[in-house]
């Protein structure tokens, strides 16, 4: 063991956060609950030590050198899904991909969603980049979260109620969903999940990529976002096929359809219908997700492979996964030249707890606390 981490091992067995183990020039924690997952926390805070977290499925980087990983993976239960609300509360550490799988039992889904997303925790998904978010008519994104379970810095354990979008007063799911994790850790949530219906696919042709991202663009401020589209581009035009789901999916479905052949889309033959929505069913392979604008996809689509997934499709841009051989510093380059941002495989900034509450965020936690009752509910 090396000796500049053995007594910050050994505080924290002391304090019972969980299995505590040595990685790298790090150390590991994997708290059991929620209780040991707060007072890991306030360890890492009262000893001075950055602090990272993750999920089932998500990446284990070695942490630096005196740092903390606490691995949520033990935190992966699906605690209920209500069929009628069409809410599950989940722990954290859940795998995205387990969630899904227990929803299809409840006749309910996630929704289409990123492969990385589902490769990852329900934490990541929230607390990440991604902010949980999924496109809702007409043409806007919301998060799935409808209320979250936390762990403030000082191992404060904290709770949100389930709300309406319209109500008013204080959010405490806006300190954490996207937050990655800089002001609180996610240790569960109220997820809101959506009703499993028809498919319908339709594949549509066009004479270049400019014509077929405009006109994708288009149908999301009609508004008729489709769940997922697929776009590939060849020497010979693009090709684009559109999945809608849920209970209106044919009737969507057919309106799309008649749209975007009055902006000039020609339709295929069978064999190659059937074709394009065969490759539909499987992710595109090679992939690096990110976030773009629709301004931004055609400079991805050129130094890609041509091919790209996109989903939460909205009247700004969608999440994009994008087939390509080259190297992600590379992408991320031309990504950050276009105005898009890479999702994966970034995964979670480490977060320095003593640092930011005990600097930068001081005013902020106090007016935070002022905030929650002794049971740790916001008010």
């Amino acid at each position: 063991m090396t000796s500049a981490i053995e007594p910050i091992m050994n505080a924290l067995r002391e304090a019972s956060v969980g299995d505590v183990s040595q990685l790298g020039e790090g150390v590991l924690v994997r708290p059991g609950g929620g209780i040991e997952a707060a007072r890991a926390v306030e360890m890492a805070q009262k000893i001075s030590c950055k602090l990272r977290v993750r999920g089932e499925g998500d990446m284990l980087h070695a942490p630096a050198p005196g740092a903390l990983v606490m691995d949520l993976s033990r935190l992966e239960r699906v605690l209920a899904i209500d069929k009628q609300s069409a809410v599950a509360r989940v722990e954290a550490g859940c795998q995205v991909s387990a969630l899904e799988n227990q929803a299809r039992r409840a006749g309910l889904t996630v929704g289409e969603l990123l492969p990385s997303t589902l490769r990852g925790s329900v934490g990541a998904w929230l607390a990440g980049p991604t902010r949980g978010a999924r496109a809702v008519p007409p043409g806007r994104l919301e998060t799935a979260a409808l209320a979250v379970e936390i762990v403030l810095p000082d191992g404060t354990r904290a709770q949100s109620r389930a709300a309406p979008r319209s109500a008013m007063g204080p959010d405490l799911d806006q300190l954490v969903v996207g937050g990655q994790g800089r002001i609180a850790v996610l240790l569960a949530a109220a997820v809101r999940l959506l009703p499993v219906g028809e498919i319908a696919d339709s594949v549509h042709a066009f004479a270049d990529r400019t014509a077929a991202l405009s006109a994708l663009a288009g149908l999301c401020r009609l508004p008729l976002p489709p769940a997922r589209v697929r776009v590939e581009c060849a020497a010979n035009g693009v090709t684009v096929a559109l999945r809608y789901g849920g209970p209106r999916a044919w009737r969507e479905s057919a309106h799309a359809s008649d749209w975007l052949h009055k902006l000039g889309a020609m339709p295929l033959g069978n064999a190659e219908t059937t074709q394009a929505q065969a490759r539909l069913a499987a992710p595109v392979p090679s992939t690096i997700d990110m976030e773009a604008d629709w301004s931004a996809l055609p400079a991805l689509l050129d130094h890609g492979a041509g091919e790209a997934d996109l989903v939460a499709l909205h009247v700004d841009g969608a999440f994009v996964s994008l087939s390509t051989t080259e190297s992600v510093d590379s992408i991320g380059s031309v990504a950050a030249a276009a105005g898009a941002r890479i999702l994966w495989p970034t995964r979670l900034a480490p977060t320095d707890f003593w640092k930011r509450w005990g600097v930068e965020g001081s005013a902020a936690f106090d007016a935070l606390q002022l905030l929650l009752d002794p049971a740790g509910t916001l008010r």
